[in-house]
C-alpha cells in the first residue's frame, strides 16, 4: 500500500530501475538510519559534515548509475574513521579519569570522599552540591569540601558564578 502511494505521485519522474529498485530502498533506508544514527552518536556526525559533497555527489552516482559500491565504501569508510575518533577519545577520557585520580590520592585525609565524588562526576560530569550529597549519602558540608579541593586541583569549575545553587563541571 506505500509502494503503490508513492508510485502513484513519483511514478511519473522514476525510472524504471528506481522502481525495480524500490522495495530494496526501504531495507537501504533503514539500514542507512541505523548506520547515520551510530555515526552521529559516535562523534557528532563530523565526518559526514567534512565530506558532504562528497557525500551527495555518491549518492547522485548511486541514483544516476546504479554505483551503490562506490557509496558504500565511502560510507563505511567514514564509520571506520569515526569508530576510531570515538575510540581515541574514550581512551583520553580514560587516561583523564586515571591522572586525576592519582591527583586526589595525593590530597591525603580529604582523598576518601574527594574520589567519590570524582567518580561520580565520571557518571555525571555536572553536578551540585545537594545532588551529590543525596547521591553519594555524604552530608553537603563534606561534598561542598570536596568540590573545592577538586576545584583547587583544576578539576573542576563552577560554571555559574552565583553563590546559591551552584553547579560544577568535570
Amino acid at each position: 500500500a506505500l509502494i503503490r502511494g508513492y508510485l502513484e505521485t513519483a511514478g511519473s519522474f522514476l525510472n524504471a530501475e528506481e522502481i525495480r529498485l524500490l522495495p530494496f530502498s526501504g531495507r537501504l533506508i533503514t539500514f542507512e538510519i541505523g548506520i547515520r544514527f551510530l555515526t552521529d552518536y559516535l562523534d557528532g556526525d563530523v565526518y559526514f559534515k567534512t565530506h558532504r559533497r562528497q557525500y551527495y555527489d555518491l549518492l547522485q552516482q548511486v541514483r544516476e548509475n546504479g554505483d551503490w559500491e562506490t557509496w558504500l565504501e565511502f560510507f563505511l569508510d567514514g564509520i571506520a574513521e569515526t569508530s576510531l575518533q570515538a575510540s581515541e577519545a574514550a581512551r583520553e577520557i580514560l587516561a583523564l579519569f586515571e591522572a586525576d585520580r592519582h591527583r586526589i590520592e595525593d590530597l591525603g585525609r580529604p582523598a576518601a570522599s574527594a574520589l567519590r565524588v570524582h567518580q561520580l562526576l565520571q557518571q555525571k560530569p555536572i553536578i551540585g552540591i545537594p545532588a551529590a550529597a543525596q547521591r553519594l549519602s555524604i552530608s553537603p558540608p563534606t561534598i561542598a569540601k570536596s568540590i573545592q579541593h577538586l576545584e583547587d586541583l583544576g578539576i573542576v569549575r563552577e560554571v555559574t558564578g552565583k553563590q546559591r545553587g551552584r553547579m560544577y563541571v568535570y
